[in-house]
């Protein structure tokens, strides 16, 4: 980039393309560092599309669509719940400190209960203070690196052909991946004031290391907008409230666009050959507007409000695609081996009922003897007088319907035609079978020991006593078998 900020003349050679081709958000991944998921805004009343993230290699590429195209509150919280659940950062993990700018998505109740949830406090840098306070805008940043490349990158590509969205996205991945890497973030974050102490620990002030000179001009800035805005709100009282209606309804893309400046005519210019002349100046969000013929078409896909497409979408989208190709293909199949099967025994049929008078044929015979001569399934009157009628007109034609020849895959389909009718024939009979009790386990008692008796040791009295115990054990047994108790 030359000194006049203009990166006009980068061209990316073939080398660095081959480089740039082989970078992903992954790229830089290690224990101390990883790349967020990256979402791509795009304007539209319809989408997103998975086809959007076709070309993409990481599935943290993330697109969705608002109305305008600017960052709003379900697409800002969607994005944060893909990066909690993104393994490749602490966040959700342990506390973390993320910082970012005063836009009203980062300060909605959702998005503070959600980071909150997550272990996670937000530091969050006055507004419009970016510019001094926040890693990416800083000169020799990733935003501004990224835009250099995307750029360049955008230049080839459309040298190359039409530039659609799917490309836009993996363009955007090579830009964030060649601009986001540990060293250029490091470097950007101790220009907004984080630096290591002495002793290794990480430290915030950004009092004493931002640029005091670009702090300065930031304070003008801003003074002077404040005087701006006081200007105008006294002028403003003056002037006609339909003006300032139509001020305040205006577009922000629209407003930017036709500002004076080299900046805006860029955009424009951009924005004019990516998407159609006048197509940036189109107020999306006016209720009056009429949908194009192209949207009343794809009702179906509307502008999903907060709805979030990776290329793990786009996977699933895919094979959504081929299994509703395939399960057509088979009903096609199907179709074709039915119409088989119907028109053998149609012929079949006919063998038994071609001597037999046509007035002594019923309504189903009578179809099948038209059916025969036109080699087509009847589809005429359904009373039997009209059938007759028209049987009787064919009755001289020639026989034309002939067993067909068996087609391809007729065999395997047929195979597993009655695979599968067996196998609902055995859960049918499953289900209808009355369930059987849990066969019943025989109540056991633990083995007791028994008693080791050394009758040879026993004095002649307990010899006695042994012999009546038994004896009375012997005649309880014999009085229980005879049914007479104890």
């Amino acid at each position: 980039m030359n000194e006049a900020g203009d990166d006009g003349t980068y061209i990316i050679d073939d080398t660095e393309f081959a480089y740039l081709e082989k970078l992903s958000l992954d790229t830089w991944n290690s224990d101390h560092f990883s790349i967020l998921p990256v979402m791509v805004i795009f304007v539209g009343k319809s989408g997103p599309d998975p086809e959007w993230t076709r070309l993409c290699i990481n599935d943290r590429m993330l697109c969705t669509t608002t109305h305008d195209g600017w960052m709003d509150e379900a697409s800002k919280l969607a994005w944060l719940k893909a990066s909690i659940a993104d393994k490749t950062n602490p966040y959700g993990e342990r506390p973390t400190m993320p910082n970012f700018d005063g836009h009203y998505t980062n300060e909605t109740v959702e998005y503070s209960i959600t980071l909150e949830e997550a272990l996670m406090c937000g530091l969050e840098t006055p507004g419009h203070h970016t510019a001094v306070l926040q890693q990416m805008d800083q000169r020799g940043g990733p935003i501004q690196h990224a835009n250099r490349i995307a750029r360049a990158l955008l230049r080839r590509y459309s040298r190359s052909g039409l530039v659609g969205n799917a490309e836009i996205m993996r363009i955007i991945e090579m830009s964030v991946a060649a601009s986001h890497t540990p060293a250029i973030c490091s470097h950007a974050t101790t220009k907004v004031g984080w630096y290591e102490d002495e002793s290794g620990e990480l430290c915030y002030d950004p009092i004493g290391t931002i640029d005091p000179q670009a702090m300065k001009l930031m304070v003008k800035e801003e003074k002077e907008k404040e005087d701006s805005m006081a200007d105008t709100t006294a002028s403003s009282s003056s002037s006609s409230s339909s003006s300032a209606t139509s001020s305040s309804s205006s577009n922000p893309y629209t407003a930017f666009i036709q500002s004076k400046g080299g900046t805006a005519e860029l955009a424009a210019s951009c924005c004019s050959e990516l998407f159609g002349k006048g197509a940036a100046l189109t107020n999306a969000e006016d209720p009056n507007e009429v949908d194009d013929e192209a949207v009343m078409s794809r009702k179906g896909r509307r502008c999903n409000k907060g709805a979030v497409i990776s290329k793990q979408d786009w996977r699933n989208h895919k094979l959504g695609v081929e299994e509703n190709k395939q399960k057509k293909e088979n009903n096609k199949k199907t179709k074709k081996f039915e119409e088989y099967e119907r028109v053998c025994s149609a012929v079949l049929e006919y063998e038994k009922i071609k001597d037999k008078d046509i007035k002594d044929m019923t309504a189903p015979q009578l179809k099948l003897f038209i059916e025969m001569r036109t080699t087509e399934k009847y589809k005429g009157p359904t009373l039997k007088a009209g059938i007759l009628e028209i049987a009787t007109q064919k009755k001289d034609d020639e026989v034309r319907l002939k067993e067909p020849s068996i087609p391809e895959g007729y065999a395997a389909w047929k195979q597993q035609q009655t695979a599968a009718a067996a196998a609902a024939a055995a859960a049918a009979t499953a289900a209808q079978a009355p369930a059987l009790p849990p066969a019943a386990t025989p109540a056991t008692t633990p083995a007791q020991p028994v008693p080791v008796v050394d009758i040879a040791s026993m004095t002649t009295e307990q010899k006695a006593a042994l012999l009546a115990q038994l004896q009375q054990s012997l005649q309880q047994s014999i009085n229980m078998d005879s049914g007479q108790g104890p």
